[in-house]
């Protein structure tokens, strides 16, 4: 028998064989496109790519700018952070019936009777300490759970989630510094994309505020650039002042913690934010921190009272009810800095607008547009002891369908299914 490249059929039969794979997959590809065009399968194809949803960690501002101003912008609703718990151990039997209160405590969501129990325990098992540090760290208490946490690292120096937490909470109160040297101290334990991402961010805001001054009241931190920023500092803590009363007696909620806020020139914005440069403000929910790009002079003062006030109307929304729908977040923080709608000319359903916002420029203005009538809607025609009962429900853990019905009388899928925007047809 002659070998293969001698054989005067085989290049036929090798181009026969490979028509017949090709036909294969193409009836393959055929299956699989009708399988995901048929009526009644659930994906995402559905749903245009313009109204996908994108989930960044931070909000960001939109700014009074041209439709072609938004292009590259992406709005979703904060991720929020996953505290790690601290590991804890029992001493003895004695300690059980205040280890188990402490832990059902704590199960429950119950963090200041949780952490009432873990000081109990705290004179006999140091090691409680660290979870004393995490139900003040969820109750906010931030600076209080600095000293816990560095109380529990000197007890559990080998705990990666104690320093995880540590990192955190020392970021938190902008002790960038200290809160790295806790990272690379967690990572050299246990490889963490978390505090890797963390790293990053650390090492990007020491360069860019090293020569930063500050400036304090009773309620909040503005960290500046001195030179670019001395004239207008005054401006900014007297918007905050304001916010502080304003916004706080509208939602009535006043943090009894600072709060900071960061001033940038535009580049230093850009680069530790990574937000498009025509961005307006932005609000971590991570690190709880307001940070602005702001031109040093006192002649924008109209606009940085809007965002100031936009961005701090989302601190305490994040505060109040972390599970509040990304539709009433910025409805309500446009609402409150003094915006009103427009048509928008299109129409979203509200639904999609719970956990994201387009990122496509003109759907992402029908959005934030639509999430503004909304709210303003509801507003007019209930009031604001309504809105502070859907919070209320929604801070207890309550699902929005549920604490909407309670508010309002309906659950949220029948209201928003019959509501439409008073001026979409302008």
């Amino acid at each position: 028998m002659g070998r293969a490249w001698e054989n005067s059929s085989y290049g036929h039969r090798r181009s026969r064989r490979w028509a017949l794979a090709l036909l294969g997959l193409t009836l393959a590809a055929s299956v699989v496109v009708f399988w995901l065009l048929r009526p009644g399968t659930k994906k995402s194809a559905a749903v245009p790519a313009a109204l996908l949803p994108s989930r960044p960690q931070t909000h960001v501002s939109r700014p009074e700018a041209p439709l072609s101003s938004m292009a590259n912008e992406e709005i979703g609703a904060a991720t929020e952070l996953e505290l790690p718990l601290p590991n804890a151990t029992r001493t003895g039997d004695e300690a059980n019936a205040d280890w188990h209160a402490a832990e059902g405590f704590l199960l429950a969501g119950k963090y200041p009777e949780a952490l009432a129990a873990y000081n109990r325990l705290a004179r006999t098992n140091p090691f409680s300490r660290g979870r004393a540090g995490f139900c003040l760290a969820r109750m906010g208490r931030w600076d209080e759970a600095v000293g816990e946490l560095q109380a529990a690292v000197s007890a559990q120096p080998g705990d990666f989630a104690v320093r995880k937490l540590l990192a955190y909470a020392l970021y938190r109160q902008n002790e960038l510094k200290a809160a790295l040297e806790q990272v690379q101290a967690a990572l050299a334990m246990l490889a963490d994309n978390e505090l890797l991402d963390l790293q990053v961010k650390l090492e990007k805001e020491i360069r860019v505020q090293r020569h930063y001054d500050d400036a304090r009241t009773a309620n909040f931190v503005v960290l500046f650039d001195g030179y670019e920023h001395d004239d207008i500092k005054r401006s900014v803590l007297d918007i905050l002042k304001d916010a502080y009363a304003d916004i706080g007696k509208e939602l009535d909620y006043f943090p009894d913690q600072p709060m900071s806020v960061i001033l940038y020139t535009a580049k230093d914005f850009s680069d530790v934010t990574r937000a498009p440069m025509w961005a307006g403000g932005e609000f971590g929910k991570i690190d709880g921190k307001i940070r602005l790009p702001v031109q040093g002079s006192a002649d924008h003062e109209r606009e940085l009272r809007r965002v100031l006030y936009h961005e701090y109307t989302h601190a305490l929304l994040y505060q109040l009810a972390p599970g509040c729908p990304l539709w009433l977040q910025e409805g309500l923080a446009q609402y409150l800095c003094g915006d009103r709608p427009v048509s928008a000319g299109q129409m979203i359903p509200l639904p999609l607008l719970v956990n994201g916002f387009p990122a496509e420029p003109r759907a992402a203005y029908a959005a934030y547009m639509e999430s503004l009538q909304a709210v303003s809607d509801l507003l007019e025609e209930h009031g604001m002891a309504r809105l502070h009962l859907l919070l209320g429900k929604l801070s207890d853990g309550s699902d929005l369908e549920t604490a909407f019905a309670t508010a309002y009388g309906q659950p949220f899928s029948r209201w928003a299914k019959s509501w439409r925007p008073a001026r979409s047809g302008e």
